[in-house]
């Protein structure tokens, strides 16, 4: 039997889930991670941040949670669009907490949200000085693309002393950012700060189903609606400025900040064509 979801699909992705599912595999295994220090090394516009904002509501909802939530983003608008999405999850959590005779939510305000546990969700922009004196759960989002990432998480990481954890998420932004100098000590030196790793190129993403999420969402005529998923990893290489450009941000390979270009056998590696199945 056809599941109802593949009968009114209207696009020509391939890579379908055999349900109808709220989140992807990728995030999902995301959301149910709960080490203490998490990274998360992404392809551009995959979704991580909204999974990310379903778990910290999802970790807030539950009685257990004693600790308040910092969410530093690159700026004002991220930090603006992470708390709209943390918001639109709190509205499904809470129309499921009354029917069950339970309040979810006390109060909100425009970057935070306040828990009727008494825990709170911040969201804050990007300076590091924001965590100083503060406790509780960390997320830094886009942490490659901060003027400092190493001092972000130096004065970050002292914040879940008392039992807080810390997630960080991003794209690549040069060989020679603090981000990478991370993923080198996880793949590389032994992992000695012990983070849990993530890492979802676009590839991945398409491999696991984000073609056919994206295309539930585009509007009738949407030329997005007739890809396939070799089509559209083309789609998003050919728009690139260069090669170089692509493979950073959808490849999670970072730009090599010593030349301006990679080596050619770096790229053959990373560039061949998505499996047209």
């Amino acid at each position: 039997m056809i599941p109802e979801h593949v009968k009114t699909f209207r696009g020509k992705a391939k890579n379908i889930p055999k349900t109808n599912s709220f989140m992807l595999p990728y995030q999902r295994k995301w959301i149910l991670d709960n080490h203490i220090l998490k990274l998360m090394e992404k392809s551009r516009r995959i979704g991580i941040s909204y999974s990310t904002a379903y778990r910290v509501d999802r970790k807030h909802a539950g009685k257990d949670q004693r600790n308040d939530t910092w969410v530093s983003s690159r700026d004002e608008p991220s930090a603006r669009l992470f708390i709209q999405d943390c918001k639109l999850f709190t509205k499904i959590l809470d129309i499921g907490a009354e029917d069950m005779g339970q309040k979810l939510i006390e109060k909100e305000k425009l970057y935070s949200i306040k828990f009727a546990n008494g825990t709170e969700v911040n969201s804050l922009a990007s300076n590091p000085d924001v965590f100083a004196g503060k406790g509780g759960d960390v997320v830094l989002d886009e942490f490659a693309l901060r003027a400092d990432p190493r001092g972000v998480y130096a004065i970050a990481n002292p914040t879940i002393d008392w039992g807080g954890s810390l997630e960080i998420i991003s794209t690549h932004r040069g060989s020679h950012n603090y981000f990478n100098e991370l993923i080198n000590e996880i793949q590389h030196k032994g992992n000695p700060k012990n983070f849990s790793h993530h890492r979802v190129t676009l590839q991945d993403a398409l491999d696991q189903g984000f073609l056919w999420k994206l295309q539930t969402k585009l509007r009738d005529g949407d030329p997005r609606l007739d890809m396939t998923e070799a089509d559209y990893f083309d789609y998003q290489r050919s728009k690139a400025p260069d090669e170089e450009s692509f493979l950073q941000e959808y490849m999670c390979v970072p730009s090599d900040d010593n030349s301006a270009f990679l080596s050619y056998d770096l790229i053959s590696t990373c560039t061949l064509k998505y499996p047209d199945s």
